[in-house]
């Protein structure tokens, strides 16, 4: 790593952020490539976009087994 410090760990950051997010860039002091933050990197990728999806697919799961509320008179009607 080029950077001790607070610099430094803005560089990993931005770098592991950017490569979540499929941009690939870093700051000019951080240095990639190697193979601990080639294989970290590509995991921190499939965590960051497919855990989410998961999440959501869950999420749209459970509220479609929801059953309807009760009625009253507060109830917003959606139209059919």
């Amino acid at each position: 790593m080029g950077n001790p410090g607070p610099h430094g760990l803005t560089e990993l950051v931005y770098a592991y952020t950017s490569n979540v997010y499929s941009n690939g860039s870093a700051m000019a002091g951080f240095n990639g490539a190697t193979d601990f933050h080639d294989l970290l990197m590509t995991a921190a990728m499939l965590i960051g976009r497919y855990v989410p999806m998961v999440f959501l697919l869950a999420l749209a799961g459970r509220l479609a087994r929801q059953q309807p509320g009760v009625v009253t008179v507060g109830t917003l009607q959606a139209a059919a």
